[in-house]
């Protein structure tokens, strides 16, 4: 076998099982949804199914928001493939969330420190 092979497959041998492990450990990271709100049949976008926003703590004060069509979001972890998603930095207290609010221009999650996110229908309706 040539040199240039060896380096080949001596690369990929280094190179998958350390990508593997890599893309394994960011996945168990990821902490489980602590908050679940569904758009109401009051409020209607363009795109026909209604919407979900899910919010799960992930690694130190990291909080992910994730804004997607009810059937890929799904129950528990869900699908968060599918959608928009938002990362914020947030302690312990400040987490609480008070509300969401669906509006017309988006959806809005008020926090009891009175903090809020807001993500525009634009970011999550229509595809990617």
């Amino acid at each position: 076998m040539d040199t240039k092979k060896l380096l080949i497959i001596g690369g990929l041998v280094l190179v998958l099982p350390c990508t593997i492990i890599g893309l394994f450990l960011v996945w168990i990271q990821r902490g489980p949804v602590f908050y679940t709100s569904t758009q109401p049949s009051t409020v209607t976008y363009d795109h026909g199914d209604p919407y979900v926003l899910q919010a799960r703590a992930e690694r130190g004060d990291r909080v992910e928001f994730f804004v997607g069509k009810s059937g890929n979001v799904g129950q528990g972890n869900g699908d968060w493939s599918y959608g928009h998603g938002v990362d914020i930095h947030m302690t312990g207290n400040d987490r609480k969330i008070s509300e969401t609010r669906w509006l017309p221009e988006g959806v809005e999650v008020v926090f009891l420190s009175n903090h809020r996110v807001f993500i525009p229908k634009g970011a999550f309706t229509g595809g990617r």
